[in-house]
């Protein structure tokens, strides 16, 4: 025995990665990511980082980054914020403030340029 089929299969682990973890990690992201400490980071890193080594199977010395990028994941602490950022705007219909960048209700509700050009030309018709 050699130790090489030890632990869950890595595809099982991606799986149970994007279902459960980040499934349960944005649960209320709207309410408590914003806004994300470097706490709050080092916190979903360490999380993550379990999963993705198991998904690669590489040395624990690897960093976290290449790890993300190795095992085709998005970082925890950016798909938080994403998910925060989207249900703030878009279902409580609150402004959202995020390095530098407004994410108004208001805005997301008119219609874009591309919307109203393909509407004119199927009145057209």
């Amino acid at each position: 025995m050699d130790g090489t089929n030890w632990g869950l299969n890595p595809h099982i682990t991606k799986i149970l990665l994007q279902t459960v973890i980040h499934k349960i990690v944005n649960y209320g992201a709207a309410i408590w990511v914003i806004p994300m400490t470097e706490r709050k980071k080092k916190i979903l890193t360490t999380i993550q980082r379990q999963f993705t080594l198991n998904i690669t199977r590489v040395f624990q010395t690897t960093q976290n980054p290449a790890l993300d990028s190795i095992a085709g994941t998005t970082p925890l602490h950016l798909e938080a914020t994403y998910k925060a950022i989207y249900s703030r705007v878009t279902q409580l219909q609150v402004p959202a403030n995020i390095e530098n960048s407004t994410y108004d209700p208001q805005e997301f509700e008119k219609d874009h340029l591309l919307t109203t050009v393909i509407q004119q030309l199927h009145i057209r018709k």
